[in-house]
């Protein structure tokens, strides 16, 4: 699936697996979330954890953040190390 790579953080209930979110995030699809499977849920605490996945469209953020079990989405930015100056 193309579209935008996202983060979601997931509500999970007190003592739950953080793998739990991933049964929260299928229910996602029909809004437009595609869950990376390669990606294990980062647990967040002890009450939420993030999964990793793409949305179709940008305004499916929002049909997200609708959801009383998302507490946020963030973009997934590509993390690299900052290019050193010559003289560092």
């Amino acid at each position: 699936m193309t579209g935008r790579r996202v983060l979601v953080e997931v509500t999970l209930e007190r003592g739950a697996p953080p793998e739990s979110a991933l049964a929260a995030a299928r229910a996602w699809h029909a809004l437009g979330f595609e869950i990376d499977p390669a990606y294990a849920p980062v647990p967040m605490g002890e009450s939420s954890a993030v999964v990793r996945g793409t949305l179709r469209a940008d305004a499916d953020v929002d049909a997200l953040l609708k959801r009383p079990d998302v507490v946020s989405v963030w973009d997934d930015a590509p993390v690299a190390p900052a290019p050193q100056r010559p003289d560092e």
